[in-house]
């Protein structure tokens, strides 16, 4: 099987992959691969945040960036083989300029549990997804990822999926015409002409819109 080049986190360059290393404990090891690759990864796996998590509900985590993915060099070697091989044409061997996101490193490394409220609400929602085994069922069964989005076509999935995981109607009387046009733009799959600074600023209102509806609520 092709293999692929892991950044070395304590040596600071790349080498090939160690096969033996599972858990990430003793050897840290990084492989980057460009963002298009997440479409390969949902193939074999649910992504919902910062996880990708198979059908029998055991899950790895992943760092999900705007422009490309980060996986542990342990989870690498736990998952399926064939997606092994689906990644390989992906494989980064360029040091990006973030090896680590910040959320991604304070949960791994600095093992700080409060990351899952204070680093936002996209964090905060994949968090109660994970944390709730009906909601994993759903995710599992209805083939439904929560991907950070950078473009309108993945807000436009996030919306829809955020739709059928909680129940949240986007549509509000006393919002502006254009708004309540907007979310029926994104649950229905409209084309919008959208910037990456416009994907970004909904992603986070719309995030924030969910949690409100389901503050209180047993989800």
């Amino acid at each position: 099987m092709d293999s692929i080049l892991v950044f070395d986190d304590f040596k600071h360059c790349f080498r090939e992959l160690d096969t033996s290393n599972y858990n990430d404990d003793l050897v840290v090891g990084s492989g980057f691969f460009t963002r298009d690759a997440i479409n390969v990864i949902e193939k074999y796996y649910r992504i919902i945040g910062y996880i990708i998590c198979d059908d029998k509900g055991v899950y790895y985590p992943i760092d999900v960036r705007k422009n490309d993915i980060a996986i542990l060099e342990g989870t690498y070697n736990c998952i399926e083989d064939e997606l092994k091989k689906e990644l390989v044409p992906y494989n980064i061997k360029i040091e990006p300029a973030e090896v680590w996101s910040p959320f991604f490193f304070r949960w791994q490394f600095m093992c700080d549990w409060n990351v899952f409220e204070t680093c936002g609400d996209f964090i905060n929602i994949a968090s109660k997804i994970i944390g709730n085994e009906r909601l994993m069922k759903k995710i599992i069964d209805d083939k439904i990822d929560y991907v950070l989005p950078v473009n309108y076509k993945e807000l436009s999935q996030m919306v829809r999926g955020l739709n059928k995981l909680f129940g949240v109607e986007f549509y509000n009387k006393d919002y502006y015409e254009e708004v309540n046009y907007l979310f029926d733009s994104l649950v229905n799959g409209y084309h919008i002409n959208m910037s990456t600074e416009e994907v970004e600023t909904y992603c986070y209102q719309l995030c924030n819109y969910v949690l409100k509806r389901i503050e209180g609520e047993h989800v």
